[in-house]
């Protein structure tokens, strides 16, 4: 398979600090996402647990991603759970709805499916700007920055 898939999910399985490249990035998202496909060919509940499994993984590797483009912590954490979580919500509904049709959902699972839908919303906003800052450039960081503040200070 992928060096860079077996690297993060071994290794690097909840790790939120650091930085990813980009082709590390795109390399384990790409075969995460093949993998939680097939878990929706196989079946909606399937989807669901094999999507689970792979949320902190890709959780983290989205904030490394997003911090190694240069943005803020908050947005780091913010912009993958809520992407994620929304559309893992929408793809266990729409499975759902393919074995119980809508009209027999109980009231709950109906509420449930506004809730997702309505989160669903948030994450196509939130993977909008996550996708614009995914493709940035690595931002460089000196190594000598605390030397030149330090010396800026004493002028």
């Amino acid at each position: 398979m992928n060096k860079y898939f077996f690297k993060v999910l071994l290794t690097k399985y909840a790790d939120f600090k650091g930085r990813a490249t980009r082709k590390e990035f795109f390399l384990f998202y790409l075969f995460s996402v093949l993998i939680v496909s097939l878990g929706l060919m196989i079946n909606p509940f399937v989807f669901f647990l094999v999507s689970v499994i792979f949320l902190i993984p890709v959780l983290a590797i989205k904030a490394r991603r997003l911090r190694d483009a240069g943005v803020s912590n908050f947005l780091c954490y913010f912009m993958p759970i809520a992407t994620e979580i929304g559309f893992d919500l929408m793809g266990f509904f729409e499975g759902y709805q393919e074995i119980v049709p809508v009209y027999q959902w109980p009231g709950f699972i109906q509420n449930l499916f506004v809730i997702a839908f309505v989160l669903a919303g948030v994450a196509a906003i939130c993977g909008i700007i996550q996708f614009c800052y995914i493709f940035k450039p690595s931002v460089v960081v000196p190594q000598n920055t605390k030397k030149v503040l330090s010396e800026n200070s004493n002028v």
